[in-house]
Parts: structure tokens; C-alpha cells; sequence
């Protein structure tokens, strides 16, 4: 049996790469799903102040991939990949939740490690 001396900093370094490694796959799982079924979009309204702002929002595919007349909030998608995937981490349902909101913040950003299974932060 070998003994390991680790720095706090190299441990926390080896805890974030087992980590990101864990959840990879299940990154790219729902990533797929919501380029399958949602594209991004925004639209302009004028808030209660008077001035323009702009808002997000998911826009429904359909099963040729072309936009639907259906636009959806985040907290909508939230709710179609939550009861989609929600078996996606068995231990606990907030880790869950705080899991796709990553991912689905990530996905409408086009953050670049997505492809890779990587998340922009892992702060669940």
C-alpha cells in the first residue's frame, strides 16, 4: 500500500477533475436533448419603464427540426428537462435541479466546453 501527501490546493484540484469527469456524460445527454428540441431566440419588449429591453427565450422544434410557434421561458424548459431527466443524479433532487439549470444557463449561452461535457462553472 502506497501512501499519497496531498496540498489542500492539488486535492481541491483532484475533487473539480473527478467531478467534472462524473458528470460529463450526463451534460451531453441533455445538451443533445435540447438541441433537438429547442432553439434560442430573443425578442424585444418594452418593460414597465418605458425602455426596450430584450428577452430570452427557448423556441419549440418540431420533429424536422424546423421553429414552431411555441416560445418558452426558461423556467418552462426547466420544467420539460427536470421531468425528463429526473433520475439524472439519485442522491438529491436540489444537487438535480441546480444540475440542469447549469446546463440549460450553459446551453443558452453557447458556452464552448458543452460539446466536451464540461459545465462553465460546477457551482451545484
Amino acid at each position: 500500500m502506497k501512501t499519497f501527501i496531498l496540498s489542500e490546493n492539488k486535492l481541491n484540484e483532484l475533487k473539480k477533475s473527478i467531478i467534472k469527469e462524473s458528470y460529463g456524460d450526463k451534460v451531453v445527454l441533455i445538451k443533445k436533448f435540447l438541441d433537438n428540441n429547442f432553439m434560442r431566440a430573443k425578442f424585444t419588449q418594452t418593460g414597465d419603464d418605458g425602455l426596450k429591453k430584450s428577452i430570452g427565450v427557448f423556441v419549440q422544434l418540431d420533429d424536422n427540426h424546423l421553429p414552431t410557434d411555441s416560445q418558452l421561458t426558461a423556467d418552462s424548459v426547466f420544467d420539460i428537462v427536470q421531468d425528463k431527466f429526473n433520475k439524472i443524479l439519485n442522491n438529491d433532487n436540489k444537487e438535480r435541479d441546480r444540475f440542469i439549470i447549469r446546463v440549460i444557463k450553459d446551453w443558452y449561452n453557447n458556452e464552448k466546453g458543452l460539446n466536451d461535457g464540461n459545465l462553465s462553472a460546477y457551482d451545484f
